[in-house]
């Protein structure tokens, strides 16, 4: 059978393999002159830089398996980046339990009220979130001084706006829960627009 697929980044070049492998025709359309999507990067010099915000986690096993399959998982470099945020002048490490304990622009009870509830989000399902605002419940629980010192200017940057819209089942990724990302030529991205995590797609949102 034939088949056109529209798009060349990582899910249409996925789907192409996939449906050769079954011994079937495909023609990609692609309006870049490089494939890749979202994926894609562009050279400087003798290395690439990627186009877009892009992670790939240890736990990501499909991706990796893929990756391995096409013969290419030698080039798969794996990394333990700082995460670091810039407090009155000043870069402070979070990005685990032990350097949230050691965020000193909070105070201590500060520190234990936002593990207490990282640690909530991180071993619950979204059920108990859905429905509610980031925004509203984040200052209720962690406190109006954290969620504005840390989650506010995360939450402005990536949406470009206030998250007034922001839904808490969009759970960000607690320190320390995915330790290991890797550094690669063409990765994915960030979608943007209006995030919501959840089961089921909603029409305006974009389920990540």
């Amino acid at each position: 059978m034939d088949y056109g697929i529209l798009g060349g980044g990582a899910l249409g070049l996925a789907a192409a393999y996939r449906l050769t492998q079954a011994g079937h025709s495909v023609m990609i359309f692609e309006q870049e002159t490089t494939a890749g999507g979202l994926a894609s990067g562009f050279r400087v010099g003798d290395n690439w830089l990627e186009k877009f915000y892009h992670h790939l986690f240890k736990t990501d096993t499909t991706a990796i398996k893929l990756i391995q399959e096409l013969g290419l998982g030698e080039r798969l470099e794996w990394s333990h980046p700082r995460t670091v945020c810039l407090v009155n002048g000043q870069f402070q490490q979070l990005d685990s339990p032990l350097t949230l304990l050691r965020f000193s622009p909070l105070r201590i009870d500060e520190r234990l009220r936002v593990a207490a509830v990282g640690a909530m989000l991180k071993l619950t399902n979204s059920k108990p979130y859905e429905g509610k605002t980031a925004e509203p419940w984040l200052r209720r629980w962690m406190g109006k001084r954290p969620y504005g010192m840390v989650f506010e200017p995360l939450f402005a940057a990536k949406l470009r706006r206030l998250p007034t819209s922001l839904r808490t089942t969009c759970r960000a990724h607690q320190p320390g829960g995915r330790q290991s990302s890797a550094r690669h030529a063409r990765r994915n991205s960030a979608t943007t627009g209006r995030w919501t995590l959840g089961s089921a797609h909603q029409p305006g949102n974009v389920d990540i």
